[in-house]
């Protein structure tokens, strides 16, 4: 960092808490305090605009998830860059000299369609619809297609009876976690391998979740356990909304 005037930071994120370009936002960030160099970053449209999902225990941290924010977090990387600056959670006694080039013409209920894919494994508008739900598969002995033509639009397993892969194709309209198909899967699941590992409860944020699949709970039960701490989260991220609806 010695010798820079300032560091640039673009990069197309998609709204999730385990999609870790908000880690990296963070660690540039933190270089940035410690060094005394501004920080610019320029804004990008949010293509799951929505806030939903657990929100991550402390005890849950790491790469894929640094913060006490709900999964989807209803944020741009923009207003998310100056929520954890103004907060101090990035540094409890210091803030980055930030500057965010907000967006034009740009409207938080706005339909997203990125002109380019954000990553290799999400090339499609369908796979980044997907991804806040199928990415908690990554917590389980199931794939999501990475190697294949259409990574985070479908889930597979081998099977146990017929030794064949099985893939399943999820329809998700809504803005949300697809508890519904997330359960469904579980319930069908007839793997080699038992259905969760322990990367899953870092990606939910918690424990909790994976017992109240294992358990059967119902959608608006388990969204029932979440309320508290949402409406907490929601209190705070209402502070730095850049766009309005």
């Amino acid at each position: 960092m010695q010798g820079l005037d300032v560091v640039l930071f673009d990069l197309q994120d998609v709204g999730c808490r385990f999609y870790t370009y908000i880690s990296t936002l963070e660690y540039v960030m933190l270089s940035c305090i410690e060094n005394n160099i501004p920080l610019i970053v320029l804004d990008r449209p949010n293509p799951n605009n929505y806030v939903d999902g657990p929100v991550l225990q402390a005890e849950y941290k790491s790469f894929v998830g640094m913060q006490l924010i709900p999964i989807c977090y209803g944020l741009t990387i923009g207003e998310y860059a100056i929520m954890i600056n103004s907060e101090h959670w990035v540094k409890k006694d210091a803030k980055a000299n930030l500057l965010v080039i907000p967006l034009l013409n740009y409207k938080r209920s706005d339909e997203v369609q990125l002109p380019i894919p954000p990553s290799p494994n999400l090339r499609t508008a369908k796979a980044i619809k997907n991804y806040p739900t199928l990415c908690l598969f990554e917590g389980t002995s199931l794939s999501v297609g990475r190697g294949t033509e259409n990574p985070f639009e479908k889930v597979g397993y081998k099977d146990k009876a017929s030794k064949e892969m099985i893939w399943i194709f999820p329809n998700i309209n809504k803005q949300e976690i697809d508890l519904d198909f997330i359960a469904q899967v579980y319930k069908n699941y007839n793997g080699e391998k038992k259905f969760f590992n322990s990367f899953f409860d870092k990606l939910a944020g918690n424990s909790l979740l994976r017992r109240q699949i294992i358990e059967g709970l119902d959608k608006e039960s388990i969204r029932l356990s979440w309320q508290e701490d949402l409406e907490k989260y929601l209190q705070i991220r209402n502070k730095y909304l850049i766009y309005k609806d």
